[in-house]
């Protein structure tokens, strides 16, 4: 179910964006090319706030416990990425995700298109 709502998730962003940068291509309007233009630049922030917030969130999950399930769906893109991405990119926010953490935590992928944390 969590693949369905995925896929349809980055469809309708990937649809977004195409509408977006038709709107920030268009000359004819200008209200609307400064408006699209600030959308982009807060889909940007929102893109980048996303992906720094992962580390406290993991770091919350690694002391107290809770949430990690909420967590796990949630940061399921970049806690895959970590696990599987380019090399450097992935070792990176893998440290990011690790940085402050309980020493006996880290995540593990026993099922396919599931995480849960695992505390030795």
């Amino acid at each position: 179910m969590s693949g369905i709502i995925v896929t349809f998730a980055e469809a309708v962003s990937a649809a977004f964006c195409i509408w977006l940068a038709v709107r920030i291509i268009s000359r004819r309007e200008r209200w609307a090319k400064r408006t699209a233009k600030w959308t982009a630049a807060s889909l940007g922030a929102a893109a980048l706030l996303y992906v720094v917030s992962v580390g406290p969130a993991c770091w919350v999950v690694s002391y107290t416990g809770s949430g990690r399930q909420f967590v796990a769906q949630f940061y399921y893109p970049l806690i895959d990425f970590s696990m599987s991405g380019p090399q450097p990119i992935a070792t990176g926010l893998d440290w990011w995700m690790h940085l402050f953490r309980a020493r006996e935590w880290m995540w593990f992928n026993d099922n396919p298109g599931q995480f849960d944390f695992l505390t030795e």
